[in-house]
C-alpha cells in the first residue's frame, strides 16, 4: 500500500501545483534481524525486496485486500544495522543466495572510531538543518539520467575487464555481496557527483576513482563479517577464532577459551588452532618453544601472520 502511486497537492508561488508520486519508499530500520529473519513466513518478504530493488519502470503488488495493485517507477532502499552475530545466525539464507544481499553494501566497523558519552554536534561536522538544504537542493536541481565523460567510461571499461577476467579464469571467488559491484560503483559515482552541489549529469572521472577508491576500502572491512556467513558450524568457529587473533595479534590459548569458552568446547577450538596453524595463518609456540600442533596448554601463544594463509 506505502508504494501504491497517488496525486499529491501543494502550495509553490501561492499557486496549488498536482504532483504524481510514484512507487517510492526508504525502509530505515535499526535492527535488521527483525526484519529479515529466518522465519518462514519472512522468506516471501525477503524475495519481494529483491525483485523491487532493480528499479523497473513499471511492475504490480499483490494484496488479499485490494487484489492486483500496479506500481510506477518503482524506487526502494534501505538502511539498516545488524550485530555480526545477528547477520549469521538470523539472516536468511534467500538473502545469502537470492541476490538481495549483492544489491546492497555492507559497512562494517570493528572498532569504534568515537567515543562520547552522549550524542553531540561535533564541530565541523554537517548539522541535520545544513543536510536538509542540500537534500532540498539535490532534489529541485538535479534531475534526468546521469552518465559518465569519456574519460569516466573508458576508466570503467578497463577495471572492468580486467576484474571479469580475473573472475572468469577463477583467480578468486566472489563473495555474495560482491556480483553487483560493477553496478555499485557506477551508484556510487553518481552519488558523488550529485554531492557536488553543482548543475550537470556528467560524471567525471575524479568521480569514478574516488567510488572505486571508497568501496574497495568498504568491502575490505566487510570481508572479514561476511566470511562465516551462510556456513557451517565449523567454518564460522573458525572465522570467529581467526578474527579474534588478528585482532589482539597475540593471543593465549586461556585468552581464546575465555573469549568463546560457552560456544567453542576446548576440543574443537584444538581442531580450530591446528586448521589455522596448518594454513600458515598463525603460528604457535609453547613455554618459547615453536609448535606445529595445538597440544591442549592454555599457556599455548598464537601470533596472527598478516601474510600468512594459502590464496
Amino acid at each position: 500500500m506505502m508504494l501504491r502511486p497517488e496525486q499529491r497537492m501543494f502550495v509553490q508561488d501561492h499557486k496549488i501545483v498536482v504532483a504524481k508520486r510514484s512507487s517510492k519508499i526508504t525502509l530505515c530500520i535499526s535492527e535488521l534481524a527483525t526484519l529479515l529473519s529466518k522465519q518462514q513466513y519472512m522468506t516471501g518478504l525477503v524475495n519481494d525486496i529483491t525483485d523491487l530493488y532493480d528499479c523497473r519502470d513499471h511492475g504490480e503488488e499483490v494484496t488479499r485486500e485490494r487484489g492486483i495493485e500496479p506500481l510506477e517507477y518503482i524506487y526502494i532502499t534501505m538502511a539498516g544495522a545488524i550485530t555480526p552475530t545477528g547477520l549469521e545466525e538470523s539472516v536468511p539464507q534467500e538473502m545469502l543466495k537470492g541476490g538481495l544481499i549483492s544489491r546492497m553494501v555492507i559497512i562494517y566497523q570493528d572498532l569504534p572510531t568515537k567515543i562520547y558519552p552522549r550524542p553531540l554536534q561535533i564541530p565541523g561536522y554537517p548539522s541535520l538543518e545544513s543536510v536538509a538544504k542540500k537534500l532540498a537542493w539535490i532534489a529541485y536541481n538535479h534531475k534526468g539520467e546521469y552518465h559518465f565523460t569519456e574519460e569516466a567510461e573508458a576508466a570503467f571499461s578497463e577495471w572492468y575487464t580486467e576484474w571479469k577476467t580475473h573472475i572468469v579464469a577463477g583467480d578468486y571467488a566472489l563473495r555474495e555481496d560482491e556480483h553487483r559491484r560493477d553496478t555499485t560503483l557506477r551508484k556510487i559515482s553518481m552519488l558523488l557527483r550529485v554531492s557536488e552541489y553543482r548543475p550537470g549529469n556528467e560524471i567525471t572521472l575524479q568521480n569514478f576513482l574516488e567510488a572505486k577508491a571508497i568501496l574497495d576500502y568498504t568491502l575490505n572491512l566487510s570481508s572479514r563479517l561476511l566470511a562465516g556467513v551462510g556456513g557451517t558450524d565449523f567454518s564460522k568457529n573458525l572465522t570467529r577464532v581467526k578474527n579474534y587473533i588478528e585482532k589482539r595479534r597475540t593471543a593465549t590459548r586461556r585468552q581464546i577459551l575465555n573469549r568463546f569458552g560457552y560456544q567453542i568446547p576446548s576440543l574443537e577450538l584444538t581442531v580450530l588452532l591446528n586448521q589455522l596453524l596448518d594454513q600458515g595463518i598463525i603460528t604457535g609456540t609453547l613455554n618459547d618453544a615453536p609448535i606445529l600442533r595445538a597440544s591442549g596448554s592454555p599457556r599455548e601463544i598464537y601470533v596472527y601472520q598478516p601474510q600468512g594463509g594459502h590464496k
